[in-house]
């Protein structure tokens, strides 16, 4: 923001424009009578920058990671600290070498197979805390995660990402898996239990920044990077191939982005991944860009295809979170967020925060957990928000910003449908398919695949 609002979080709402003349940031003066989405602050937990929040199911509990290497757990009803988690130094992981964390990256909750599960990713190693006990002193177990890199000595790679699979499905019969992403353009998958390590998969040139298990599709994950890609792969496969490869480059508007980047509406940056989202139905897939986009992709049977490119950021998109409704909220370094209505017209709104955002987590609107480069979480209601800035008394406020939501991309859809090289890993499998079972899954909903997405 050109001026930081505050210590809380404002919104207004936001109509939809759709001439790009109209793509244009414009300063706002906000009145007290709209600055109601403020719930509370969790503080005096942290020290340092905040990276990372997860919630339980029932919003019950939620975790906050940073850059000191110390995870907080809070109970969000009494608006308390629980407990500090933070590996002992010198502690020995499951390969019998004394591990060294780092900052926390990246965190998860396992309520759908292990309620008072945690998992968080810090530095190079993967940790497992039993949060049910009254003070967890040390974690289950502390697995690397990161590749050996070569250009430091004894040292790994960093993981950025981390995702549990936790459908139903999966749930049921015992399948606890969670994947992470790494600097090396590593996706592993981990037994959620053990923290065995069960595939290996090298899916990116660069800098794997964010994965997910795509919902619906237990055998698909997707993984996006700094090589500007955006990989679904079938992990469970023997083959482990990428189902589809798509280039960011390739399904932006370049006419439209060059407009947008002369408006001061997103930067003429190169779309470096930092973050994905995805609706628990499977239906939307989402990806927040350096440049300040967010693309959106729409599920087409087995595969994804590019929805719609939403533009509103003026720097990089670092947060995504999906809210119940296919309301999409976006969180970046210009210090704002944006609300999309993925089923409408309607775009949503945007709020302005005092500071760059770096974490989103939620289970409802009416309760959004936000953390920025300070030591404090907090919490926001959009719904007391945008009724204080639709209130009569409350003088008639002008957007934030204008944005526009594109349907469509350039490219006739940009997807780079391919037959990958080698990028497996050396890493076991707990998956036997047998290559009828996996050309079975290759053949399902193919009638609901999309032109030129069929590998």
């Amino acid at each position: 923001c050109d001026q930081p609002i505050l210590s809380t979080s404002i919104f207004t709402t936001v109509s939809r424009i759709a001439s790009v003349d109209c793509l244009r940031s414009r300063k706002t003066v906000i009145s007290a009578a709209a600055a109601a989405a403020a719930v509370m602050t969790l503080s005096d937990g942290h020290n340092a920058s905040i990276n990372a929040l997860a919630l339980t199911d029932d919003g019950r509990q939620l975790a906050s990671g940073c850059d000191e290497g110390v995870v907080c757990l809070w109970d969000s009803e009494l608006r308390r600290l629980r407990a500090r988690l933070r590996c002992p130094p010198g502690l020995t992981d499951i390969g019998g070498a004394a591990s060294s964390v780092g900052a926390v990256s990246a965190l998860a909750f396992a309520d759908a197979w292990q309620p008072g599960r945690l998992y968080a990713a810090q530095g190079s190693h993967l940790v497992a805390w039993d949060i049910r006990a009254i003070r967890p002193r040390e974690p289950l177990f502390v697995v690397p995660a990161g590749q050996p890199a070569a250009t430091q000595a004894g040292g790994s790679d960093e993981v950025n990402g981390l995702a549990l699979l936790t459908s139903p499905t999966s749930a049921a019969a015992g399948e606890r898996r969670l994947a992470t992403a790494d600097d090396g353009g590593w996706i592993r998958v981990f037994d959620g239990e053990t923290g065995e390590l069960v595939r290996s998969l090298r899916k990116h040139d660069n800098i794997a920044s964010a994965v997910l298990f795509r919902p619906g599709k237990d055998w698909q994950l997707i993984s996006g990077g700094m090589d500007c890609r955006l990989v679904v792969t079938d992990w469970k496969g023997r083959r482990g191939h990428a189902l589809n490869i798509f280039d960011i480059d390739e399904i932006l508007d370049a006419e439209l982005c060059s407009d947008a980047a002369a408006a001061g509406q997103v930067q003429a940056s190169q779309p470096l991944i930092h973050c994905l989202a995805a609706t628990p139905d499977g239906l939307y897939a989402a990806a927040g860009l350096e440049n300040g986009s967010v693309e959106l992709f729409s599920a087409g049977g087995r595969h994804l295809q590019h929805a719609e490119s939403l533009y509103g950021h003026t720097a990089a998109v670092s947060a995504l979170l999906c809210l119940p409704g296919h309301l999409l909220l976006s969180g970046g370094n210009d210090c704002d967020c944006f609300l999309w209505n993925l089923d409408s017209d309607w775009s949503g709104g945007s709020f302005a925060h005092s500071d760059k955002v770096n974490a989103l987590c939620g289970v409802a609107p009416d309760r959004v957990y936000l953390a920025d480069s300070g030591p404090a979480v907090h919490c926001c209601d959009l719904n007391v928000a945008q009724l204080a800035a639709q209130q009569p008394q409350a003088p008639q406020l002008p957007p934030l910003h204008h944005y526009h939501r594109v349907v469509g991309g350039g490219g006739g859809g940009g997807v780079v449908a391919v037959a990958e090289a080698s990028i497996q890993g050396g890493a076991p499998e707990d998956v036997e398919d047998t290559d009828e079972e996996e050309d079975d899954r290759e053949d399902e909903e193919q009638d609901d695949v999309g032109s030129g997405l069929r590998i």
